[in-house]
């Protein structure tokens, strides 16, 4: 499993606005470098990382959020972590391992 910079992970629910029906979404903050892009429209130069937001699969992610909860202390957690593409080509964390402070 790779490592990945997790900076937050969170839930979101309620009821939805057209159907009414309830949701709840889990998902997580990666930090990601900053990739430099420049074309004849647009230009975003800077260094660092930037942050990604990925769902989280439904049938872990009380645990995920848990173990993420629990490595917290202030700065962002390293977490071996297994994605893969949903229905939409959407990344989704479909497995997690371990976490530890991020250097």
């Amino acid at each position: 499993m790779p490592k990945f910079i997790v900076a937050s992970a969170f839930t979101n629910s309620g009821n939805a606005k057209a159907s009414g029906k309830p949701y709840s979404m889990t998902r997580a903050l990666i930090l990601v470098p900053f990739n430099n892009v420049s074309n004849a429209n647009f230009q975003s130069v800077g260094n660092g990382f930037t942050a990604v937001e990925i769902s989280v699969d439904s049938n872990f992610a009380t645990s995920f959020q848990n173990q993420f909860n629990a490595s917290y202390k202030g700065t962002p957690i390293q977490m071996d972590l297994s994605t893969s593409m949903d229905r939409e080509t959407r990344t989704v964390i479909t497995g997690f391992e371990t976490a530890t402070k991020a250097a």
